[in-house]
């Protein structure tokens, strides 16, 4: 009973995290991947063989003890019936992930984000402050920056210069490693487009590499 209880409330652990996550936007899982390893597989499989049970045990365990969790939840007014839906439909699709942070997709879109709103205030001459200001107002970057004088592709162009310099800063302060900023570079280089005129925010959500970049919680 007692490996059991274990794998119960590590998926407990996992649950409430993205309960709080989907309260404010939408579920999020802690699975991770860079090329060639795995956080949430690896994990998995160390668990179940530490537990002395298989894999597809632990994770049918995890997730019978996801959903009892959502469950409690929506009886008691945390989440709508909606947003539980949501749960169960990630819960049925997707595995467990690694419970000690997110490694994929969350925190490249986090680091993504810092960076582009910290270059775009650069080639602006706007502190983020002001920056994220003006995108409250539902302006994109390029807005505000024909508002400033520059044209659009100039803009972009000077932002992906910018974009490049500060995360070869990261990696020389070892807050990224190379290729994790090769990857972020990759994304935003190839999705420049929809980031310069996304209406509200420096970058929209992350697609493709973006989604791969691994990290250890590290904001730009």
């Amino acid at each position: 009973m007692k490996r059991w209880f274990l794998a119960v409330a590590l998926a407990v652990a996992v649950v409430v995290g993205s309960l709080g996550a989907l309260a404010v936007a939408s579920a999020q899982d802690g699975s991770g991947g860079d090329a060639g390893f795995s956080f949430a597989g690896t994990f998995l499989d160390k668990l179940a063989r530490r537990l002395g049970i298989s894999r597809d045990d632990l994770v049918q365990a995890m997730r019978d003890a996801a959903n009892q969790t959502v469950d409690e939840a929506v009886q008691q007014g945390r989440i709508t019936q909606d947003q539980a839906q949501r749960l169960r439909d990630r819960i049925a699709q997707k595995e467990p992930g690694f419970p000690w942070g997110g490694h994929r997709g969350r925190w490249g879109l986090k680091v993504a984000h810092g960076v582009v709103l910290q270059s775009a205030a650069q080639v602006l001459g706007l502190s983020s402050d002001d920056l994220r200001a003006e995108l409250r107002q539902g302006k994109s970057l390029a807005q505000v920056a024909q508002e400033k004088g520059i044209g659009v592709d100039d803009f972009k162009s000077r932002l992906l210069s910018q974009v490049d310099q500060r995360l070869g800063q990261l990696v020389q302060q070892g807050r990224l490693t190379q290729q994790q900023a090769d990857q972020l570079k990759q994304s935003i280089h190839n999705n420049i487009d929809a980031i310069v005129n996304a209406q509200g925010k420096p970058c929209p959500a992350p697609s493709g590499s973006q989604q791969q970049a691994e990290g250890t919680g590290t904001s730009a």
